[in-house]
């Protein structure tokens, strides 16, 4: 029976030591695992940090060039502003003038009393009223004139030309400047000018052309200065 239990004892206590041994190691390197883990946990975390902070840096540049306008690199459509605007004017050009229209322009605008509704009583023409009524209507029509002891304007031979023009002690107001802008371009203050109440006198630059039935052909020109 001694024998027996000699022979157990010896078998027995080193495979105890050697599961003590294998079981103590596991569980270090568990240990070692685990605080292998923990570190690249923590690395993971300080790079992804240390990239937020970057893309941070990085995008701030950007911002502040697109808000400060001297950095700016986006055009900007340039609106102007009321006093940078230039008036609009017209570029279509006078229409040259014969020997005869000279004549009469300058003589108009030099000897005014020649031209008075009562040197040409027998020369004053209106525009009828059948060819008021079309051009209210809409219609192309060109203005027709027929003589009148009351007209405002007054119709001159010239050779074989018919011209015409206003007669030189017509007042321009509010309620025949419609009719006239029928008949004679007017500058663009025109109206303005009407409408302030000033004495006014007319300057011809250029006298309308009728044919032989008094029907207008072409326009004339004027504009309106202080008396």
């Amino acid at each position: 029976m001694t024998g027996v239990q000699t022979c157990a004892l010896p078998i027995c206590f080193p495979v105890t030591i050697e599961k003590q041994t294998n079981h103590a190691t596991t569980k270090q390197k568990l240990t070692e695992e685990r605080a292998n883990h923990t570190n690249t946990t923590q690395e993971l975390r300080q790079t992804n940090n240390n990239n937020n902070h970057l893309t941070t840096e990085e995008k701030q540049p950007t911002t502040q060039s697109v808000n400060t306008p001297e950095n700016s690199a986006v055009s900007q459509p340039t609106t102007k502003t009321p006093q940078e605007i230039e008036p609009v004017t017209s570029t279509k050009p006078p229409r040259e003038l014969s020997y005869a229209e000279q004549s009469l322009v300058e003589d108009y605008n030099t000897n005014r009393e020649a031209y008075t509704g009562h040197k040409y009583k027998n020369h004053l023409l209106t525009e009828t009223a059948e060819s008021m009524n079309n051009r209210r209507l809409g219609l192309s029509n060109p203005p027709c004139f027929g003589l009148t002891h009351n007209g405002n304007y007054i119709v001159v031979q010239a050779n074989n030309t018919k011209l015409l023009i206003p007669k030189s002690d017509l007042k321009i107001n509010e309620h025949n400047l419609g009719s006239m802008e029928a008949y004679f371009e007017l500058s663009p203050n025109t109206k303005q000018l009407v409408g302030s109440g000033k004495k006014l006198r007319i300057q011809l630059e250029a006298p309308a052309v009728l044919d032989a039935t008094n029907t207008l052909v072409t326009k004339g020109r004027f504009t309106l200065v202080p008396h």
